[in-house]
């Protein structure tokens, strides 16, 4: 099974001190695989949020990779696969 999950990262505000400022959180399916990813995290600059981006798709990589069970014990292949959503300021 493949399990759609999408990663929202919408710029905020800009400011002449710290710049641009972004909020990110996820949606979709298989949140349980990203844990505390998956929660909102409010106040991010550009480089806290390109960290995000990359830790998220990090994390879905790793959980690919892995080797996985069903609850029945027997092998599953199943993915999760990361919508990038980006929303920036006009």
């Amino acid at each position: 099974m493949n399990y759609q999950a999408k990663l929202h990262i919408k710029e905020k505000a800009t400011d002449a001190v710290y710049g641009r400022q972004f909020e990110g959180w996820m949606s979709g399916g298989a949140m349980n695989v990203f844990g505390s990813l998956a929660g909102t995290h409010c106040a991010m600059n550009s480089t806290q949020a390109i960290a995000y981006r990359v830790a998220v798709e990090k994390r879905a990589f790793e959980w690919n990779t892995a080797a996985k069970i069903t609850e029945q014990g027997e092998p599953s292949d199943s993915t999760v696969t990361v919508e990038y959503c980006p929303e920036f300021l006009s």
